[in-house]
């Protein structure tokens, strides 16, 4: 076997032993004997008989509990698969008889959401044409705004650089000896944006 097959087997078995150790009274220790015989489901080991079960190695009364046990499982097993199937099929009739009226009215309801539908349609464009108009209109505000900052800020920024290379008139305002002042970049930024 190769490593794969031996995983696997490992698993399986590994698997067995926890499913065994579901039955009570049964431990790792006679899990692994029971599988060792090859007593690997609840099933087996409900239909090997007591006297199977005292050959593996089990004394008689623990092999006694064991067949009760594990038929008393195997029986509640059986019971609860029964009541899933059952559940199973009336629910696949009721869901098959609910398709049936829920086809009906999704059919007669069609017919009036169409008329809805277009009706809605028609609304909608006719909302977003109006929006598309304002954020045009918006737009151009906002850009013409933005544009006649920007020309007033170089308008400005050019006054400013007149007034520097000037130093020789005398009546510019702020003038103090030689030195010409003129505002910082944060001040003229400031009164850009005030307007």
């Amino acid at each position: 076997m190769d490593v794969i097959g031996e995983d696997m087997a490992k698993d399986s078995r590994e698997n067995s032993v926890r499913v065994l150790t579901s039955i009570p009274g049964v431990g790792k220790a006679t899990a692994e004997k029971l599988v060792n015989a090859g007593y690997d489901t609840v099933e087996k080991v409900s239909s090997a008989g007591k006297e199977a079960l005292e050959a593996i190695g089990l004394g008689a009364g623990k092999a006694d509990k064991l067949e009760k046990a594990s038929l008393e499982i195997l029986g509640t097993m059986k019971s609860a698969a029964k009541k899933a199937t059952t559940k199973t099929k009336s629910a696949g009739k009721k869901a098959s008889a609910s398709a049936k009226t829920t086809g009906k009215k999704a059919k007669a309801a069609a017919k009036k959401t169409t008329q809805k539908a277009k009706k809605a349609a028609k609304t909608t464009t006719q909302k977003a044409k109006k929006a598309t108009k304002a954020t045009k209109s918006k737009a151009k505000e906002v850009a013409g705004k933005a544009s006649a900052k920007a020309k007033q800020a170089k308008e400005e920024i050019s006054e400013a650089a007149r007034a520097k290379k000037n130093t020789s008139n005398d009546n510019v305002k702020g003038r103090k000896g030689k030195t010409l002042k003129v505002g910082s970049l944060a001040e003229m930024m400031k009164r850009w944006n005030k307007n």
